[in-house]
């Protein structure tokens, strides 16, 4: 329906490249197709989760932070899909079963590093801006720093941090 109507979509910060080139895009282009649009007329737009700092053991901590926001996200029942599509079939499941028997602690050791770094970013500063064009240049339209927020409460002075990373992404992928 939305590559039908829609001029955009928001997509769920619980994403992969997987997904997105899997699930999301094909479905958009596929209802563009039906109603005589180009898939690029409908804007995609990308809640991106992100640990970055450059110590390492502050992104190791917001990892983890992220490990238990994936585990939360994905035991919602109808997110299942995200990680079937993802290449773990069954998670969502699992993660789902997990949270009605209230064991919060298997709940985020289901979520492995490697999901953390299918599902979200993890850079340096410096890196950042690098890290996402390379997964998401041509495939978005706009892309949101869904963590950027939290940083900022915890660590103001990372705004002008956010915002010099921002602009270099823009530079890299023209927008």
């Amino acid at each position: 329906m939305i590559g039908e109507v829609a001029d955009g979509m928001l997509v769920h910060p619980l994403h992969s490249v997987a997904y997105l080139d899997g699930v999301v895009r094909p479905a958009v282009a596929e209802g563009a197709k039906r109603s005589g649009r180009s898939s690029d007329d409908i804007a995609l737009v990308c809640p991106v989760m992100t640990a970055v700092g450059d110590d390492e053991d502050d992104r190791a901590r917001q990892r983890e932070q992220l490990r238990q926001r994936l585990a939360f996200y994905g035991s919602t029942p109808g997110y299942g899909v995200v990680f079937d599509a993802s290449g773990w079939p069954g998670t969502g499941e699992r993660l789902v079963q997990l949270q009605r028997a209230g064991d919060l602690a298997a709940l985020s050791q289901t979520i492995t590093d490697e999901m953390i770094d299918a599902f979200a970013v993890t850079a340096t500063w410096d890196g950042l801006p690098e890290a996402l064009a390379e997964r998401y240049g041509g495939r978005i339209a706009r892309l949101v720093c869904y963590s950027a927020v939290g940083q900022w409460n915890q660590q103001p002075e990372t705004r002008l941090r956010w915002a010099a990373a921002a602009r270099k992404f823009q530079g890299l992928v023209g927008g």
